[in-house]
């Protein structure tokens, strides 16, 4: 069945969609808007998810695929229907703003020829999960942030045996929690970086401390410094493995 609610759950960064601006004339772009990016509160009761998104676009999608990505055409009923839905809500989202750019008769006359809905879930081949998560410590607290990550990058000392994943990271999930964790054995190593390195000094001296590690905001967390984490500090925790992440474009 379809979902019968509306609209569409929005959110995301539109500019995180491909798009290329390669033609002549006026009309030169084409691509994708990302529409929707996150869980939803079935999934985690982080500020990220809207609660009901993935229940919302989960029938649009196939159950069990190869691949994660479903290819979005108008030529099949339902797929038409989510073309509509994510169109009708992004015109109300900025209604506002295209009465005041007198352009909404003609923005909505536009149609979506075509999308991509990717569903992160374990009935994808090769997924399986969604993100990783330290557990809680044997009190029940959860866990020290950076703790993991420190007792993982060496786990038999005095031999030379390092580990660099996002799953024993302090950025779980990301390709920076592998990143920052690789950054941390250089320094153990004693191995010299370039003094314009990929790391602030702040981060890069900190880097699995907790005080350093609490409240990251999940988005790549060298975009940001370590003063907008701690103003952040009260954000959640990061998503549990079974997880489902959805992304619209």
């Amino acid at each position: 069945d379809l979902p019968l609610e509306s609209p569409a759950p929005l959110q995301g960064q539109y500019h995180d969609g491909h798009v290329r601006c390669d033609l002549p004339g006026p009309r030169r772009c084409r691509g994708f808007l990302q529409a929707y990016y996150g869980t939803d509160h079935s999934q985690a009761t982080e500020v990220d998810g809207i609660n009901g998104a993935l229940m919302f676009y989960t029938p649009f999608g196939d159950s069990i695929s190869e691949d994660s990505a479903t290819f979005i055409k108008p030529d099949a009923p339902h797929h038409k229907e989510l073309l509509e839905q994510v169109h009708a809500a992004l015109l109300a989202l900025h209604k506002t703003q295209l009465d005041v750019a007198n352009a909404t008769v003609r923005v909505a006359a536009m149609r979506p020829t075509e999308a991509v809905l990717s569903i992160w879930s374990d009935g994808v081949k090769g997924i399986n999960a969604g993100c990783h998560q330290p557990k809680l410590q044997k009190s029940g607290e959860p866990a020290v942030p950076g703790a993991l990550s420190k007792a993982a990058m060496q786990p038999i000392p005095d031999w030379p045996l390092y580990v660099a994943n996002e799953a024993y990271g302090t950025m779980n999930c990301f390709a920076e929690g592998s990143l920052a964790m690789s950054e941390a054995v250089l320094n153990r190593l004693n191995v010299p970086l370039p003094p314009t390195g990929w790391l602030d000094q702040e981060l890069a001296e900190g880097l699995l401390e907790p005080e350093a590690s609490a409240g990251r905001p999940p988005t790549d967390p060298f975009l940001l410094g370590p003063r907008l984490w701690r103003a952040e500090a009260s954000r959640p925790a990061a998503p549990s493995a079974r997880q489902e992440v959805v992304s619209v474009v």
